[in-house]
């Protein structure tokens, strides 16, 4: 594997690689971690995540995030806490500072604080849902920045689901409860949030739809951009957060 310039971008790389192997022996911290804790990580896991974590940093050489996606998705999935990385490195502030700077920024991180979900993971799926329209309106009756289909609105609020509290809040207990669901497996969760736990569960994985699987690739996709983006920004103050 060709090294990258940067030692900084090395060693975070490195660091994250620790991280990981110090997160599978530590108690969980999250509901949305199960209570039995899978074995450590294989070598290629941990390689997987690296290049992973490296495109993060902006280090890989990966044009996208989708080139290399299907082994680190692989890993990423059969590891749910291979995403955590991101919530490990980056302080509430910064991804908060982050968060206000886009639309229904304050709404999405009160709500986020509220009901304990990475508010960057939030963003990312009201961008992939509505690209943060209040109005938009789906051809199968999902609304709002969210798209909230009728039934979720039903089962956890009076309120109307176009209003962007009431769909922010919606979504986001409904996104908390689909990832303990699925021992916080974000994409299963994901995948569940798109096409319905019943469908992840039938097939065992993320169904085989094009949708959902375009869907699950583009808010992951996203979340990475995100925290890619705070990892710049902090490497531009001259620092690490």
């Amino acid at each position: 594997m060709k090294k990258s310039p940067d030692s900084r971008v090395s060693q975070v790389a490195l660091a994250t690689v620790l991280f990981l192997l110090v997160a599978f022996d530590s108690p969980p911290t999250t509901p949305s971690i199960p209570e039995d804790r899978p074995a450590p990580p294989t070598l290629e896991e941990l390689e997987a995540l690296t290049d992973l974590s490296e495109w993060v940093l902006g280090g890989s050489s990966a044009p996208s995030f989708h080139a290399f996606s299907e082994r680190t998705l692989t890993a990423a999935e059969d590891r749910p806490m291979g995403f955590e990385l991101f919530r490990g490195y980056h302080g509430g502030e910064a991804r908060r500072a982050l968060v206000a700077r886009m639309p229904f920024g304050a709404l999405i991180a009160a709500k986020a604080e509220r009901y304990g979900v990475d508010p960057l993971l939030l963003a990312a799926m009201i961008r992939a849902e509505s690209s943060f329209d209040p109005d938009a309106v789906s051809i199968v009756g999902a609304v709002g920045l969210m798209q909230i289909m009728p039934d979720t609105a039903e089962l956890y609020s009076e309120g109307d689901p176009l209003d962007p509290v009431v769909n922010v809040d919606i979504g986001t207990r409904y996104i908390r409860a689909l990832l303990r669901q699925f021992d916080g497996d974000l994409p299963l969760a994901l995948a569940a949030y798109n096409a319905g736990p019943g469908n992840v569960l039938k097939h065992q994985g993320v169904p085989p739809f094009r949708e959902t699987r375009t869907y699950v690739d583009r808010v992951m996709g996203r979340y990475v951009d995100y925290h890619q983006r705070i990892w710049r920004e902090s490497q531009d103050a001259g620092g690490l957060l």
